[in-house]
């Protein structure tokens, strides 16, 4: 992980993912040039690994210059003093969260696993009063969830390749203020951290089982696979909606990949799809599929009923 200075103060964060044989990829696009007359150097670069193979992903900036950032890991990462979670929790993979100082030191971190596997967190966000959010892809049947949790279990069956976890987080990586199960949906979108203390969770639901809300603008599956917009309440007890978002494609046919509010408080999404009759809004800029997979980018509502609108976006 390499922290790269400008004159003017940092300018970007280059995140690489390493395996036995060096990179095998780069999270973050390449800095921006220089300001006129000035130059790029180091501010730090260090290692972030243990005794296998490490994927770092969801680098994010403090608002006190610290790097956040997720891993996955088969064990041999370090952790801090009073970390959440000091140990490798077994099975094929953990996630693991921690925080490097404005000098490249590990100011703090936890394994997030259990005795499944864990990929890398698929999102980190920060809360208004510092708390860190993580969702992370599991097929772990003992992640230690609170009391009365949105989904205090694993879904059974466990749907492939997973279910998810999202959990809250204190700054310092040593308490766990709740943590849920997702009920059935890979959450391979990240999250959005809302500013009301919600959080939302997108990515793909697979098969019928996935849980949604009355009201919700889809409640009903329509392929193999739809996307999934999920809205958490603050304290991780319910949720304010649940809906999935999708067509007839089949074979990991829908996926929602980002969601971010706007200032109106609506979600605006992107994501891929397959189908044929992906949902689109009357005057969208595209409403016909193009090719195989097409791009889809979409605003929903605050409370999940319905599409401001929603369009393809696509080639042949």
């Amino acid at each position: 992980m390499i922290r790269v200075r400008a004159a003017a103060g940092f300018a970007a964060l280059l995140v690489l993912s390493c395996g036995g044989d060096g990179p095998i990829g780069i999270d973050t696009p390449p800095p921006p040039p220089p300001p006129p007359g000035g130059s790029f150097e180091v501010a730090y670069g260090t290692y972030i690994g243990g005794s296998g193979v490490e994927e770092i992903r969801e680098p994010y900036l403090l608002p006190d210059g610290r790097l956040l950032f997720g891993s996955r890991t088969f064990g041999g990462m370090p952790t801090t003093g009073g970390a959440l979670q000091s140990a490798y929790g077994g099975g094929s993979g953990d996630a693991w969260v921690g925080i490097l100082s404005t000098s490249g030191q590990l100011d703090a971190g936890t394994y997030l696993g259990g005795n499944g596997m864990e990929r890398a967190p698929y999102g980190l966000g920060v809360l208004p009063g510092g708390d860190i959010m993580a969702v992370v892809g599991t097929t772990s049947t003992n992640i230690p969830t609170s009391a009365g949790a949105y989904r205090p279990n694993i879904h059974s069956p466990i749907p492939s390749p997973g279910d998810g976890f999202l959990c809250r987080l204190s700054p310092d990586l040593r308490a766990r203020r709740w943590c849920t199960y997702l009920g059935g949906a890979w959450p391979r979108g990240g999250l959005e951290t809302m500013s009301n203390g919600e959080t939302v969770v997108v990515g793909r639901a697979t098969g019928s089982n996935f849980s949604t809300t009355a009201g919700a603008f889809q409640t009903v599956a329509r392929g193999t696979d739809d996307g999934f917009v999920l809205r958490v309440r603050a304290n991780g007890g319910g949720v304010a909606f649940s809906t999935r978002l999708g067509g007839n494609g089949s074979d990991v046919g829908e996926v929602v990949l980002s969601a971010r509010e706007d200032a109106s408080g609506d979600i605006r999404l992107n994501g891929s799809s397959t189908s044929s009759n992906f949902p689109v809004t009357v005057g969208a800029a595209q409403t016909n599929s193009r090719g195989s997979k097409d791009a889809f980018l979409a605003r929903l509502t605050p409370d999940g009923s319905s599409l401001v609108y929603s369009t393809l976006l696509s080639g042949s």
